[in-house]
């Protein structure tokens, strides 16, 4: 299948013959920094993978609504991407490869991961016999504004990194160097003086400034469908005495080099005045963009966590304290809740 590159806003890349030559024997593809080139082939533990072409942009979008009538549009200021990958399979056993097993990131650092929608056909969801080869696409949404985005391939069926390879899709954005490392402050540190709106927090490994806080029926007004399944009365504590809260943040990884860093779901817990966590309280889906997911070092990104907290225990606090059941002394910070 020839090369072939549709995009949008940005022009086209032309792919020399020098970079399309490039194979497994390179060290192109062993960071983020120096992707393998588009048409290139390159060995990732147990396959050999080649990025064949790439769809971005409205041709994207309509690739996408055209595989199934259950897709849908993209939200405001995001856009889809369509990659189609070669795979094979280099090993004597049969191996499984699918759009889980992909990341793409783009020069803000951070990570999107697959796309819930139909993909158009052939999909690359396959078992590989040994010595088998197969073509397909790949799905995923960004930021319609990205630039220099990289498939990242880090497949679920391999313990650690060593299988880990970047395949460069877009060369029109070089990827920025990271930013340094904020130093640790002591903010929210104490219970007893929690964070308010608009103050930095910095950890040895993220930043944290709680932008707004939200509540009642204006979290309603603010979730898709998910949540807002219930009602409005739910959210304001008339239906069974709890209110949703929803808080606002700007997240930025603090890391000064290396992998993706992963913030949980559950980063974020109510406490009490004291700083002990309310045990069993309701985590509700939150607005999107939700604060869940993988940052390379220094991206940053907005976004929402949600609670349902019952009036019995207000008034609450809000405990950062990220891996808490891998490393219970690992400095918590506590953040305003409900006043």
């Amino acid at each position: 299948m020839p090369i072939s590159i549709s995009r949008f806003r940005r022009p086209t890349a032309a792919v020399s013959a020098a970079a399309a030559a490039q194979d497994a024997r390179s060290d192109a593809g062993l960071t983020r920094d120096n992707p393998a080139p588009i048409g290139a082939a390159i060995d990732a533990g147990p396959l050999r993978l080649t990025v064949r072409s790439i769809v971005f942009g409205p041709d994207a979008v309509g690739a996408i609504l055209g595989a199934s009538p259950m897709n849908a549009e993209p939200r405001e200021g995001v856009s889809y991407v369509l990659v189609n990958l070669a795979a094979e399979n280099l090993t004597d056993r049969p191996v499984s490869i699918g759009n889980d097993d992909f990341g793409l990131v783009g020069a803000s650092g951070n990570v999107r991961r697959f796309l819930d929608v139909v993909v158009p056909t052939p999909a690359l969801a396959v078992t590989l016999d040994p010595g088998a080869s197969a073509e397909g696409w790949l799905a995923f949404s960004t930021a319609s504004d990205e630039s220099g985005l990289v498939l990242w391939f880090d497949p679920l069926f391999v313990d650690g990194d060593w299988a880990d390879r970047f395949l460069g899709i877009d060369a029109s954005g070089m990827i920025p160097v990271a930013p340094n490392p904020q130093p640790v402050n002591e903010e929210g540190r104490d219970p007893a003086a929690p964070v308010p709106p608009g103050v930095l927090v910095v950890t040895s490994d993220w930043q944290l400034l709680l932008q707004e806080i939200v509540r009642g029926a204006a979290v309603f007004d603010l979730v898709d469908y998910r949540t807002g399944a219930l009602r409005v009365d739910d959210a304001t504590g008339e239906a069974d005495g709890s209110e949703w809260v929803a808080l606002r943040f700007t997240i930025t990884s603090n890391s000064l080099g290396g992998p993706a860093s992963t913030f949980p779901g559950n980063a974020f817990q109510l406490c009490n005045a004291e700083g002990a966590v309310i045990l069993d309280m309701p985590v509700l889906t939150p607005p999107r963009p939700d604060a869940i997911g993988e940052y390379f070092p220094g991206a940053s990104r907005e976004g929402w966590v949600a609670f349902d907290v019952p009036f019995e225990f207000e008034p609450v606090l809000i405990r950062f304290q990220p891996y808490a059941d891998m490393t219970p002394a690992l400095d918590p910070r506590f953040f305003v809740g409900i006043a």
